[in-house]
């Protein structure tokens, strides 16, 4: 697995060689964090079987509240 961390003030960007790196850190992520203030968007398309928390995180899941119609 590669990894690239990206640390700036208000976010940490991941970056993975392969997909499934990047979803079990994701996943992981998501069962440590539970403060409502923090968002985790995954960007990119997932497997049809992946876990319900990870569809969650997709980047259109995450900003939809956020978009006006």
């Amino acid at each position: 697995m590669i990894s690239l961390l990206f640390w700036c003030a208000n976010y940490l960007q991941v970056v993975t060689y392969k997909n499934l790196a990047l979803d079990n850190f994701l996943l992981d992520c998501v069962k440590k964090v539970s403060s409502p203030d923090v968002k985790i968007a995954r960007v990119g398309t997932l497997a049809e079987d992946a876990d319900i928390k990870l569809k969650q995180c997709l980047l259109r899941e995450v900003c939809s509240p956020l978009i006006i119609k």
